[in-house]
């Protein structure tokens, strides 16, 4: 799962329950989330275990993460606010993925700087 500012999530129209894909920018991997809390409003890149695992970075709760190169793509109004089995997340994100433009569309989002910064931590555990 993935933890995104109430702000932010509420300023893009993201629920709780709702799905993402998550990219490691500096290795190249991909894996399936779901929008499972609120963090703080000045911190941005808290996930799972299973996700910094899956992403290939570092998975200690305390000293893990990622500082940058952490790709979020949430998929606002995806969800039903439940949590969701992960074969359940991983197929439906999947559809969603490739109705976006699939990881064609992913990786051309990765040339551009991205269009807000957040004050604060991007760390990924």
């Amino acid at each position: 799962f993935i933890v995104l500012p109430g702000g932010l999530a509420r300023q893009y129209g993201a629920r709780p329950g709702d799905f993402a894909v998550v990219f490691n920018l500096r290795n190249g991997k991909t894996t399936y989330a779901i929008f499972g809390d609120v963090g703080p409003f000045d911190r941005i890149g808290e996930g799972s275990i299973a996700l910094a695992e899956n992403l290939g970075i570092r998975s200690d709760a305390r000293n893990g993460g990622a500082w940058r190169g952490i790709l979020y793509l949430v998929f606002p109004g995806s969800g039903n606010g439940r949590p969701r089995p992960i074969e359940e997340i991983n197929a439906e994100t999947e559809k969603l993925l490739q109705d976006w433009g699939g990881t064609m569309q992913l990786t051309a989002c990765t040339v551009q700087e991205p269009a807000h910064r957040f004050a604060g931590s991007e760390n990924t555990n």
